[in-house]
């Protein structure tokens, strides 16, 4: 039975070639999660802008809907005040 370094040698992979390989996949995964975990975060980032956005919306039509109603009830005591049009 052939141990793990023989059976490197017998591929034609030296040890140092395998330990630069594994190097590189272990720097590839590393940097795979880095962009992962940013991407991550971004996505959260916006999320909570959208959210931040939807209640000023939300404030803004209600806002609004106050204001019609003020503007609607001004109208009415204007017309109650001038009287029906003759």
């Amino acid at each position: 039975m052939q141990d793990k370094t023989a059976a490197v040698q017998v591929r034609g992979h030296s040890p140092e070639a395998q330990q630069r390989a594994e190097n590189g996949r272990t720097a590839l995964l590393t940097w795979c999660m880095c962009v992962a975990l940013s991407h991550t975060q971004e996505k959260a980032k916006l999320e909570a802008q959208v959210k931040q956005y939807e209640s000023q919306k939300q404030l803004m039509t209600k806002t609004l809907e106050k204001q019609g109603a003020i503007e609607s009830k001004k109208r009415e005591s204007i017309m109650v005040v001038s009287g029906p049009c003759a």
